[in-house]
């Protein structure tokens, strides 16, 4: 709860903050159902910020399907992937999206997918795993953009080896390129004195990436595709290790 009023209070309200704001939300949400909790409060603030922020983000996009880092801004390929896999978060929640929204920001990011061979940067790799996961969740066509980034895995950070490791285990073929992503991933896990973590070698602003961001990602994967890895407490330890005491994260 500390962390939800943190990014309440966040003082931007650019694409990216709305959506970062929206997405723990919408699982607080989810959790308070699950579980049948008691908090009529917490539960009508969270209902108010989820229609708020939904209702914004969808405002927001631009004629050509994509979001940008402000109301009206060019589009941006990274932030429109994020807002897609946001988006599938709420359709898969049960909550009403509409389908033209969805259908537009795929057709946009399959538009500006760019030529794998001619990607030269790992952060710009990165991003295009991170889009490729994206359009994954929101069904869009991944399959030969997903087999060239696992040819170039070694290129890839740890956060983007395990979102092309969700996305290859979603598709019919790909089970045995993703548990070869997955066992990579544990064999460079690191143990220090707060847990486990992976280190990112360029942390870097074009993905927001941290050392925190790597791990939590890399989490996320496990967690769903190795639930029983041993890994996974110490993981979690670290990212409580580093939480600032106001119940926010840094970067």
């Amino acid at each position: 709860l500390d962390g939800l009023d943190v990014l309440e209070h966040y003082p931007y309200e650019c694409t990216e903050q709305t959506l970062s704001r929206f997405l723990p939300n919408l699982h607080a949400y989810q959790a308070v159902q699950e579980f049948g909790l008691d908090a009529p409060d917490l539960k009508a603030r969270l209902e108010r910020t989820l229609n708020d922020g939904l209702e914004r983000l969808l405002s927001q996009q631009n004629a050509d399907g994509s979001w940008g880092w402000w109301a009206g801004d060019t589009g941006n390929a990274y932030l429109t992937a994020y807002v897609l896999f946001g988006l599938s978060q709420v359709r898969q929640a049960g909550i009403s999206v509409p389908e033209s929204a969805i259908q537009r920001a795929r057709d946009y990011l399959t538009g500006h997918m760019p030529i794998l061979s001619q990607v030269r940067d790992s952060w710009q790799l990165d991003q295009v795993a991170f889009e490729v996961f994206a359009l994954a969740q929101g069904n869009g066509q991944i399959t030969n953009h997903a087999t060239r980034l696992y040819e170039r895995r070694d290129e890839l950070s740890p956060w983007a080896q395990a979102l092309l490791a969700l996305t290859l285990a979603g598709t019919p073929s790909g089970s045995e390129q993703a548990d070869t992503l997955l066992s990579d991933l544990q064999s460079t896990a690191l143990r220090s004195a707060t847990g486990v973590h992976w280190e990112i070698s360029e942390p870097g602003w074009q993905n927001m990436t941290s050392n925190l961001t790597n791990s939590a990602m890399v989490i996320y994967a496990l967690a769903q595709l190795e639930p029983a890895s041993t890994l996974l407490p110490d993981a979690v330890n670290y990212l409580m290790a580093h939480r600032l005491a106001d119940g926010a994260w840094g970067s």
